[in-house]
């Protein structure tokens, strides 16, 4: 968690991704103790996958991420990813008259049970460097 609150959502903007919002499932069953889910805004599956190249090369992002897996790998597996439209339905978004159209991806990350038992609620965990501020 504090990996993505004081570096990861920053270092998406710098690339082109927007935060819409970050969620972690309330019932343990669900993952509660080792899943974040979240979405960002695109301008199309293309932009997304050039923000994410320029992302995963980002000096920056290979230091935050080698600081917070000195002690292990923290995912236990590669993130899903899905990509939306909206519909018709959908509650109106604000959009800027200069881009009128975007794409919208639901990432879900799952964490190592041995390397973050308790970090996805902040709690105090092991690895410690996890939750220290790596900037």
């Amino acid at each position: 968690m504090k990996r993505f609150r004081d570096h990861t959502c920053k270092l998406f903007e710098k690339h082109g991704m927007t935060n819409l919002g970050y969620w972690v499932p309330v019932d343990k069953e669900n993952g509660a103790d080792n899943t974040l889910i979240y979405v960002l805004e695109h301008k199309s599956r293309e932009a997304a996958k050039e923000s994410f190249k320029a992302f995963g090369a980002d000096p920056e992002w290979k230091q935050v991420r080698e600081a917070s897996e000195a002690n292990g790998k923290i995912l236990a597996k590669p993130p899903e990813s899905i990509f939306m439209t909206r519909t018709e339905f959908s509650p109106e978004l604000k959009v800027s008259a200069s881009d009128p159209e975007r794409v919208f991806e639901l990432r879900t990350y799952t964490t190592n049970e041995a390397s973050c038992r308790n970090c996805m609620r902040g709690l105090p965990t092991t690895p410690a460097s996890f939750l220290r501020s790596t900037a």
